[in-house]
């Protein structure tokens, strides 16, 4: 048995790129948003925006050292006596 595809079907779901919202713009709103409070994440979202900026070869850098901090960002967020 073959499964038959209805292409009017499938045309008339929306993908979420026709609501004319761009999706990364949203996400970094979103993170923005996210840590309001942690001026050392608002660093990285906006290192992270900038990255399409940021020469091909030199982005694992820019990643790893946003990984890294983020890393020790959260490793002491999570340490006994501090406040959230």
């Amino acid at each position: 048995m073959t499964e038959h595809h209805d292409p009017a079907s499938q045309a008339s779901a929306p993908s979420p790129a026709d609501d004319g919202v761009d999706p990364v713009a949203a996400l970094v709103v979103q993170a923005q948003e996210a840590c309001a409070d942690h001026p050392e994440l608002l660093v990285l979202v906006e290192q992270l925006e900038r990255l399409e900026e940021v020469e091909l070869a030199r982005r694992p850098e820019v990643l790893d050292a946003v990984h890294r901090t983020l890393r020790e960002v959260l490793t002491g967020a999570s340490r006994p006596g501090r406040s959230a």
